[in-house]
C-alpha cells in the first residue's frame, strides 16, 4: 500500500552504493544512513504521505529489501536495506525473494587446489585481486608449487618451466604434450608479421629455441616447444599463436596439448585437444 501512494506522488528512493574498504567479519543487516530514527515520520517531507499504524507489521511495503517501521502511530518513510561486510572481496546484496543479505565471493578456487584465481578483471596476486592462483584451471599451477618441464608456471613466479633448459622471459608461448610419439608444431607470429624461427630472432625479437619429439637430447625426454622474446623490449601489437598437430603417432585418442603463455605480466593457460593430422587451434594475444 506505502509502495502504490509514494509512486503515485511521484516520490522516489535510491539506494546509495556502499564503499568497502578492508576485509572483516560478515555483519548483518542494517538500516541505511537515511534512516532519521524515532522522528523519522513526523519528520517526513511534506509531499510524501506515511499511512497510520498500530504494529510495524503495518507498515510493509511489499519490497523485502525495504524497511518501514511503525512510531509513534505513523509508518516511517521506508529505507533500503544495506548489505555490507566490509570485505572487498564480495559482492554484497540484499536478496529480494528473502530480504536476506548475500555476500558473493568475487574471487573462487575453481580447480580445487586450495589456491583462488583472482577475481574479473585482476592479474593473479595484484592489489585487490583478491586471489593468487596465477592458473585457476590447473591444479598443477599454484603459489610456491614446484616447477616441472610441463609447459606450466607451476609455482606461479610468471616464469614458465624455469630451470628444464628453456629461455624464458617477459614474453614467453610455450606448448607440452605427453604421448612421446606425438609430433605437435607451435607457430607464433609477432606484431611484425613474421614467424618466429631457431636461425635468427624476428624483427620483434622472437625466437623459437626447441622442436619437439626430434632427438631425446634435444627434447630431454619431454615434449616441449618454446618461443621466447630473445631481445630488445616486447613489441606492442597482436601476437598470432597456431598450436598444429603434425603427426599423432600412436597416440590412442586426442593429443592434449597445454598452452601455456606469458605477455607482460598476464598469464594465460589452457588444454587443446587435437584429434586429425594437421589439425590445428589459432589463438591472438596483445600486448
Amino acid at each position: 500500500m506505502i509502495r502504490r501512494a509514494l509512486i503515485a506522488l511521484g516520490a522516489a528512493f535510491v539506494c546509495a552504493p556502499v564503499l568497502t574498504v578492508s576485509c572483516g567479519s560478515k555483519s548483518g543487516l542494517y538500516l541505511g544512513a537515511t534512516d532519521a530514527g524515532p522522528d523519522a515520520a513526523k519528520d517526513a517531507p511534506a509531499d510524501v504521505f506515511t499511512p497510520d499504524c498500530v504494529f510495524d507489521e503495518d507498515c510493509m511495503t511489499g519490497d523485502p529489501c525495504e524497511r518501514s517501521v511503525c512510531q509513534e502511530g505513523k509508518c516511517s518513510v521506508p529505507v533500503p536495506l544495506q548489505c555490507n561486510d566490509d570485505d572487498p572481496c564480495t559482492e554484497d546484496s540484499c536478496l529480494p525473494e528473502t530480504g536476506q543479505c548475500d555476500f558473493r565471493e568475487l574471487a573462487l578456487d575453481q580447480d580445487g587446489d586450495g589456491f583462488k584465481g583472482p577475481r574479473p578483471g585482476f592479474a593473479a596476486g595484484a592489489p585487490g585481486s583478491c586471489g593468487d592462483d596465477c592458473d585457476d584451471t590447473s591444479k598443477k599451477a599454484y603459489p610456491g608449487g614446484t616447477e616441472v618441464c610441463d609447459g606450466v608456471d607451476n609455482n606461479c613466479n610468471g616464469v614458465i618451466d624455469e630451470g628444464c633448459g628453456l629461455q624464458t622471459g617477459i614474453l614467453q608461448f610455450t606448448i607440452a604434450w605427453s604421448e612421446p610419439r606425438a609430433d605437435v608444431d607451435l607457430n607464433v607470429t609477432g606484431p611484425d608479421g613474421e614467424l618466429a624461427r631457431f636461425d635468427e630472432p624476428t624483427q620483434s625479437g622472437l625466437l623459437k629455441d626447441r622442436d619437439c619429439p626430434g632427438s631425446e637430447d634435444a627434447c630431454r625426454g619431454q615434449n616441449v616447444e618454446n618461443v621466447f622474446l630473445a631481445e630488445g623490449a616486447p613489441r606492442r601489437g597482436r601476437y598470432r599463436v597456431v598450436v598444429r598437430l603434425e603427426d599423432a603417432g600412436d597416440a590412442v585418442g586426442p593429443v592434449r596439448v597445454r598452452l601455456s603463455a606469458r605477455i607482460g605480466q598476464r598469464h594465460f593457460s589452457t588444454v587443446i585437444e587435437l584429434s586429425t593430422r594437421s589439425e590445428q587451434r589459432e589463438l591472438e594475444f596483445t600486448l
